[in-house]
């Protein structure tokens, strides 16, 4: 397998400290640090939460003059090494805004899947 369009992936720098507001950030860096997970994989499934929270029907141009729209929530992935953090990150990014939010609104918001035998 080629992983040549990973390592470019992987290569890229995203400035988040330049991104977020510096108080964000900085919640963000406690919580990578106190997690020993990398602060762009939480940073990424916070990400994932919020489309999430959008729903399908919140849209984006996927390129500035394109024609259509797609939804926020499309596509997430996460990968790393063993022991890089992801499991943490999704924990701090996804799980703990879920139950806080189904905390707050007193209900679940959760996918009920069943099996069927």
């Amino acid at each position: 397998m080629d992983t040549a369009p990973f390592d470019r992936a992987a290569s890229i720098k995203l400035p988040l400290e330049n991104i977020l507001p510096g108080n964000r950030f900085r919640e963000i860096a406690l919580k990578a640090k106190a997690t020993r997970a990398a602060v762009g994989l939480i940073f990424t499934t916070l990400l994932a939460s919020v489309a999430a929270a959008m729903g399908p029907f919140a849209r984006v141009k996927p390129r500035r003059k394109a024609t259509y729209a797609m939804p926020v929530s499309t596509f997430f992935v996460c990968s790393g090494e063993p022991g890089s953090g992801k499991s943490a990150s999704f924990r701090a990014g996804i799980q703990e805004p879920m139950d806080a939010f189904e905390s707050r609104r007193g209900y679940s918001i959760r996918l009920q899947v069943r099996e069927k035998f």
